[in-house]
């Protein structure tokens, strides 16, 4: 059986016809950038809370991470809660680390290098990674 497809003309090239070219917004219900909370109040670290920097960007699935915050360090700073299943994207950093990808498995806060992607329940989280 021999399958052809037509393809259509958009912005980024061609495409195949039953596709759609959508921004990042319209596949997500909020896109978060991370924060740290200061290192110098050891009262904000080693708690309870996961709290990812980029280096651990290529975990690819994050199930845990390095490094925790307390509640009092993600009340002062401006870090977000991560849902599961969430596209984190390495913003910053030289040769591998800068646009990698990967997919929280836990709940989790990011630093400012890390940006997270909360994926709409309708959205295929592993096709968007």
């Amino acid at each position: 059986m021999e399958v052809v497809n037509s393809y259509k003309k958009t912005a980024i090239g061609y495409i195949p016809e039953d596709w759609s070219v959508n921004k990042l917004k319209q596949l997500s219900t909020k896109i978060y950038a991370g924060a740290t909370p200061s290192t110098r109040v050891k009262e904000y670290w080693d708690g309870n809370i996961p709290w990812m920097s980029s280096g651990e960007i290529n975990k690819k699935y994050v199930y845990s991470t390095e490094k925790y915050i307390t509640k009092l360090g993600f009340d002062n700073s401006s870090t977000n809660i991560i849902p599961v299943n969430s596209v984190l994207m390495a913003l910053a950093g030289q040769g591998k680390t800068r646009g990698t990808v990967a997919v929280n498995k836990i709940e989790l806060t990011t630093n400012q290098s890390l940006a997270a992607m909360v994926i709409h329940e309708n959205q295929n989280y592993k096709f968007i990674y």
